[in-house]
């Protein structure tokens, strides 16, 4: 029920982003997509999960031409990999962060840019190993890095494709995970 809320308010948050850029290129930018995330590091993690899909909501503010500044939630789901008896689905939630930094000047169609967060990470898992069932839940801090590009289909609206290393500090085996996404971008 949390996430739901949590979701609900992205929406709202995304959907009142109605300031326009100015000729210096600030302004309020709203993006949403999706894409496949793939388990790294730790060897529990990646070799009992399989890759699955994310979704994911932003909203930030473009400084110049140089550097953007957003947060977002992130949803992404893992399916377990069915070697023995065992079933069921990890699930990551990520409120992030971030600063980009790249070419965002109104004069190019392509925006290429580098990504800098650090993020909440809301993990839980459900499974049914060998009949018995375990649902696990963390909360914990991470960092991400990564790139993408945006291209310009207008004035206001862009597509991008981004890929982004998360990586979690905890003890257990959940290390890190590596979605791409591909999505929308408004600049009202």
């Amino acid at each position: 029920m949390r996430y739901i809320q949590i979701f609900i308010l992205s929406l709202i948050f995304a959907a009142q982003i109605s300031v326009s850029q100015t000729k210096t290129g600030k302004g309020f930018i709203a993006s949403f997509g999706g894409g496949l995330s793939f388990p790294m590091n730790e060897p529990n993690f990646k070799d009992n999960y399989d890759y699955g899909l994310n979704i994911c909501f932003m909203g930030g503010y473009k400084l110049n031409n140089l550097y953007l500044v957003r947060g977002g939630i992130h949803y992404n789901r893992f399916t377990y990999s069915e070697i023995g008896n065992g079933t069921g689905s990890f699930k990551a939630v990520v409120m992030n962060a971030e600063i980009l930094i790249g070419a965002f000047s109104t004069k190019h169609k392509y925006h290429p840019y580098g990504i800098f967060g650090t993020g909440i990470y809301f993990l839980s898992s459900k499974l049914t190993l060998n009949g018995i069932n375990y649902s696990p839940t963390e909360n914990d801090i991470g960092l991400s890095a990564g790139g993408g590009i945006i291209l310009d289909l207008s004035k206001n609206i862009g597509v991008f494709a981004e890929a982004q290393y998360n990586y979690m500090f905890n003890d257990g085996s959940v290390k890190g995970f590596l979605p791409f996404i591909v999505g929308l971008s408004f600049a009202p």
